[in-house]
């Protein structure tokens, strides 16, 4: 009896097993659907902003030396100059 009722629950607990890994396999299908959305998105906007940045090369080297006087203000702990954000 216990032959028959070990062989019942093994086959019980491996079709639960393999129910999980359908289900499992199915949310890794969608995860990985919405990754290649929101990677392509992404993209487009880097590119988007990369093009504005080079129409705009002035514009860049603005962006550049304000990250650069954040970035020193942050590393000293300093407070940035209001007027600076301006």
């Amino acid at each position: 009896m216990e032959f028959v009722s070990y062989f019942t629950d093994r086959n019980l607990r491996l079709t639960d097993l393999k129910n999980q890994l359908k289900h499992f396999t199915n949310q890794n299908k969608k995860l990985h659907d919405k990754h290649k959305i929101v990677q392509e998105k992404y993209t487009q906007v880097i590119q988007l902003f990369n093009n504005i940045l080079i129409s705009n090369n002035t514009s860049a080297w603005k962006v550049h030396f304000k990250k650069e006087v954040v970035y020193v203000h942050l590393v000293k702990k300093e407070l940035i100059p209001f007027s600076f954000l301006a």
